[in-house]
């Protein structure tokens, strides 16, 4: 499975002022571009709460709003420990306290990200000076 960037994409069919219907964990992985076995994880993990109808999980709109935030703040690239904290605080009621606290994990990852980004431009110079140099017939290795 290809895994892509998030985007909000209209309710899964027959969701529209219907909170009660619950979803299996095909749809919610086709859906959201994760396997079902990150769905599983996710549980065994306390993020997600399915309901259960014999071996069947059944996931609440509830639970696609929770999945929602999941896969945003992944895609930040934030771990799964900073991601059950926060959406601890969110469950506990502290709503801006997340909000608090997701804002300086975006933050940082920004910083992090600048810090990653320029050590990539340095990399790609460094390749693009050495495919030129040989591309040119110069004698790249030194020590041959």
């Amino acid at each position: 499975m290809t895994r892509t960037m998030y985007k909000p994409e209209p309710p899964l069919d027959g969701c529209e002022g219907n909170a009660n219907l619950d979803h299996t964990i095909s749809e919610l992985a086709e859906r959201f571009g994760v396997t079902m076995r990150t769905l599983r994880f996710y549980e065994e993990k306390g993020l997600l709460k399915p309901n259960r109808r014999g071996n069947r999980r059944l996931y609440s709109m509830q639970d696609v709003h929770v999945l929602s935030d999941i896969v945003r703040m992944k895609e930040m690239g934030l771990s799964i420990t900073c991601i059950q904290s926060i959406m601890k605080t969110v469950r506990s009621g502290n709503v801006e306290t997340a909000r608090s606290r997701l804002l300086s994990e975006a933050q940082m990852r920004l910083v992090d990200i600048d810090k990653e980004m320029e050590f990539l431009r340095i990399a790609q110079d460094a390749a693009q000076r050495a495919a030129q140099d040989i591309s040119a017939g110069e004698r790249w290795f030194k020590s041959a």
